[in-house]
């Protein structure tokens, strides 16, 4: 008889997007399995820009402290004339916060950086994922939905998933 795991969510993708997602259902008592494909996180940067946006959801994960001190303003942008002078600027205007806005400027911060500490949270939490893991099989949500666990895990795991 194969006994089957119950969650509500099923995460594919251990970068920025599906840590995100586990780490907010993890603060609001939603049960859900993370899986990775890939064995070790990810060394390089797609991207290094956190957008002020971002910063305000970093905020409510708990991660905008360790974000900041892990990373730094955009530098200067230097701009030449036809006469061979000058002028720097900042890629973005420095003003004061708002309630509406109460970040205004972008940090810059490799992306695994990033995810490295959205990894730290999640441990935090008390949450771990499958690494080495990889969805193979989808059904209609009123049937079981196993998936495969490929790799070193070699063994196969089924679960009830609710979205």
């Amino acid at each position: 008889m194969t006994r089957y795991t119950t969650t509500d969510v099923l995460i594919c993708g251990a970068g920025a997007t599906g840590l995100t997602l586990a780490i907010e259902l993890a603060r609001h008592g939603i049960s859900f399995r993370l899986i990775e494909k890939r064995t070790t996180p990810f060394t390089g940067s797609r991207g290094k820009g956190i957008q002020p946006r971002t910063q305000e959801i970093f905020e409510d994960l708990g991660i905008l402290n360790k974000v900041v001190a892990a990373g730094g303003r955009y530098p200067r942008l230097r701009t030449y004339r036809h006469d061979g002078s000058y002028v720097d600027s900042d890629i973005a205007h420095n003003t004061k916060p708002t309630h509406a806005e109460p970040y205004h400027l972008p940090l810059m911060v490799p992306q695994n950086v990033t995810e490295t500490i959205m990894r730290e949270q999640l441990k935090t939490l008390g949450i771990g994922w499958n690494s080495a893991a990889s969805y193979c099989i989808l059904r209609k949500p009123h049937e079981l939905s196993p998936h495969m666990l490929p790799g070193r895990l070699a063994k196969r795991s089924s679960s009830r998933i609710i979205w």
